[in-house]
């Protein structure tokens, strides 16, 4: 992948591209969607962004106006909630349930659905928790989208990061969904390409001119040897990726085995993802306590559950994304400080 950005580099592509990607580039993510999630779409509808927050943005944009709303999973990732506030509508949370594995209430759902949902914002697997939807969520999700008519936002980023079952089901495969979905992916996270800053995204028929219009006026282009490297990822061999999912694997279940030893904190299984995100109530300490407590006495970095919404309230983040050595070494000094810190409180 970065031997096919060099080779375009020295080719001379360092010049404008256009605004919504090569055709080379839109027809590889065209079969990628095809080939991982079953989603039969027109190139026209593929668009190469600098990452994938342009895509929230830009769909928000385009979508909403003040007095809609738009529902967003929380926990969930950050930019969901204050995009939504940027544009003007009012972001509304769906609480995700730490005892069905962080999935959605349906009747909840129900319940938040009105003639002012606009937009319906779905991230599978979770940022924050590892959460999967199953094919039953998201049809309930489809059925109030055809009742209502509002669009839904397929944040699929994780998609590839499965752990227990490859079988990953996109919304937008159900029928009649293709038309209101906008399918979020990148190379950040399945090709470990974050600092690349390409993401792609494919929207329905009725959004692209508009979609097309911010990219002119905003990001322009993507350079054309970024997108030569998103070509050779997206239609090259999956071989590191695999051995990379093995490793996270390994990494997942050593971290909840860990956590689930420690005084105070349970930890659920999460099924996709690069994240486990313990429950850490049982310390007697807040979220932000717990993560200054590793911070500075065991020189571990977490986030607060609140990062990602009120519903994060009484959890903790916690990345597997680096060696198994490291994860060891923090596990291991957590769990020294929960000993002294939590367990010594008690004794005392």
């Amino acid at each position: 992948v970065t031997q096919a950005a060099i080779t375009s580099l020295q080719a001379g592509n360092g010049h404008y591209a256009p605004a919504t990607g090569t055709y080379e580039a839109r027809k590889a993510i065209q079969e990628y969607f095809d080939a991982t999630r079953g989603i039969s779409c027109d190139v026209a509808n593929c668009i190469v962004t600098p990452g994938g927050k342009p895509v929230i943005f830009a769909s928000l944009l385009t979508l909403c106006q003040a007095g809609d709303e738009v529902i967003y999973p929380d926990p969930g990732f950050p930019a969901y909630s204050t995009t939504i506030e940027y544009v003007g509508a009012k972001p509304i949370p769906l609480p995700l349930q730490e005892e069905t594995g962080f999935r959605f209430d349906a009747q909840k759902l129900r319940e938040l659905v009105n003639e002012k949902t606009k937009v319906v914002i779905l991230c599978s697997p979770n940022n924050p928790t590892g959460g999967v939807l199953q094919k039953e969520d998201l049809e309930v999700v489809a059925e109030l989208s055809r009742t209502f008519g509002f669009f839904v936002l397929s944040d699929e980023v994780y998609c590839k990061l499965l752990h227990d079952d490859d079988t990953y089901v996109s919304i937008a495969a159900l029928p009649g969904m293709l038309d209101r979905t906008i399918v979020l992916d990148s190379l950040s996270k399945t090709f470990a390409m974050c600092g690349w800053r390409c993401g792609f995204a494919l929207f329905p028929p009725c959004m692209t001119a508009a979609i097309t219009n911010v990219a002119i006026n905003s990001w322009t282009c993507i350079p054309k040897f970024i997108q030569d490297a998103l070509v050779a990822a997206l239609t090259g061999p999956m071989d590191a990726v695999e051995s990379m999912k093995a490793a996270y694997r390994e990494r997942r279940d050593l971290a909840v085995e860990c956590l689930n030893k420690m005084p105070g904190v349970r930890c659920i299984v999460p099924k996709g993802a690069i994240y486990v995100f313990p429950n850490i109530t049982g310390t007697g300490l807040t979220s932000q306590e717990f993560s200054d407590l590793m911070l500075t006495k065991a020189q571990v970095s977490l986030l607060p559950g609140e990062c990602f919404g009120p519903n994060g309230k009484g959890f903790v983040r916690i990345a597997f994304s680096f060696s198994t050595e490291d994860l060891q070494r923090a596990l291991k000094a957590m769990h020294e400080v929960l000993e002294e810190t939590v367990m010594g409180a008690h004794a005392k």
